[in-house]
């Protein structure tokens, strides 16, 4: 909807947010993966309005490191998917902030279970990968190649020797 100069513009930001997290939190991408690959049941949860790029990130775990992974919305989490966390190996990777976030952190960490955060942490100083911009269409461009990236490493763990 924007003209092409400003779709340009963001498309020039998301870029360099991107390049900015891989290079910065690369220890966290590492971490981030092999968090990913040890769980048995990965939700991304997402508020309804960046839903896509958690479904993108979702298609990605399965197609490339083949993890269980499927996306929720945030606002149908603590109602349809809590009971889900009985699964020890269960991974919830958050794309705050939500709406669900104190029912997330009460029910995954209340049993015990990993939670990670992409984007704003959904624990103080808990495991995850920020984002040092709020803007949401640059979260939305971002979040997805960062998955793809998380992905890949994931998947070259697998490959290792």
């Amino acid at each position: 909807g924007g003209s092409t100069a400003t779709v340009a513009a963001s498309l020039r930001d998301a870029a360099s947010l991107l390049t900015e997290v891989r290079v910065a939190q690369a220890a966290s991408i590492e971490r981030f993966a092999e968090r990913l690959r040890q769980a048995s049941m990965i939700h991304i949860v997402a508020p309804m309005s960046r839903l896509g790029p958690a479904l993108q990130a979702a298609q990605v775990l399965r197609e490339v490191p083949r993890l269980n992974a499927v996306a929720v919305a945030a606002e149908d989490w603590d109602h349809s998917h809590a009971y889900l966390t009985v699964d020890a190996g269960y991974l919830a990777v958050v794309s705050g902030p939500t709406g669900a976030d104190a029912e997330l952190r009460r029910w995954v960490l209340g049993r015990g279970r990993g939670l990670l955060s992409l984007g704003q942490p959904i624990v103080e100083d808990g495991p995850g990968l920020t984002m040092p911009v709020d803007d949401p269409r640059l979260r939305v461009l971002v979040e997805c190649p960062l998955m793809e990236t998380i992905a890949l490493r994931a998947w070259a763990m697998f490959s290792s020797p």
